[in-house]
């Protein structure tokens, strides 16, 4: 599995080791794949390449400029194309 591979190769860094840990409980609980924020899925392409994504793209770009995502069901479509990425 791709999560332990990188967890392996974490393990020298906490914050890592900390995000794998995270993605590896939601995993568990059943809700690996889906964004912390707006509860939609998290597209296959962002997975891929970061298997520890909490939040789908739309989401993360709204915390990281500190802005309200709003409705963010409506506008994800919008801003993704109709394609969930």
């Amino acid at each position: 599995m791709m999560l332990q591979a990188q967890f392996q190769r974490a393990e020298m860094c906490p914050t890592h080791v900390r995000l794998m840990r995270g993605a590896l409980d939601r995993i568990a609980a059943g809700t690996y794949g889906y964004c912390g924020r707006c509860h939609g899925e998290i597209g296959m392409v962002r997975l891929t390449a970061l298997p520890h994504a909490n939040f789908c793209i739309p989401c993360q770009e709204d915390a990281f400029f500190g802005r309200d995502s709003g409705n963010v069901g409506s506008r994800r479509f919008t801003e993704e194309g109709g394609n969930n990425v």
